[in-house]
């Protein structure tokens, strides 16, 4: 039997790291924020925030990323298919630890 107070947790949780993940991308991409590149000899250490905003950010670019590919003829569409559950399972684990966070800080009542 399909609990529907858990299909509405699921779904709040993929929709808030969804939204998250692409406002805090486009707030990112409007500061200057670019991917750290690692060009010429040796590798560059990321920093602390670049980690961090890759990680709120990565569910959105990677969608993108894998829009753009699969719009170039690049990827077939069942490899976009896969990107696509990732990105959207990585989106519902960020905004499940977003709507942890905001439960514990007390911006949320259960």
């Amino acid at each position: 039997m399909i609990n529907p107070v858990s299909l509405c947790l699921a779904l709040a949780a993929l929709l808030t790291g969804i939204c998250a993940s692409a406002s805090i991308a486009a707030l990112v991409r409007f500061a200057g924020w670019r991917v750290p590149a690692n060009e010429g000899a040796g590798f560059q250490r990321f920093s602390a925030t670049d980690w961090l905003t890759a990680m709120v950010t990565g569910p959105n670019f990677l969608f993108r990323a894998a829009w753009e590919a699969r719009r170039e003829g690049e990827i077939a569409p069942g490899l976009f298919a896969l990107v696509t559950i990732v990105a959207g399972g990585w989106a519902g684990l960020l905004g499940l630890v977003l709507l942890q966070f905001a439960y514990y800080a007390g911006v949320l009542a259960a």
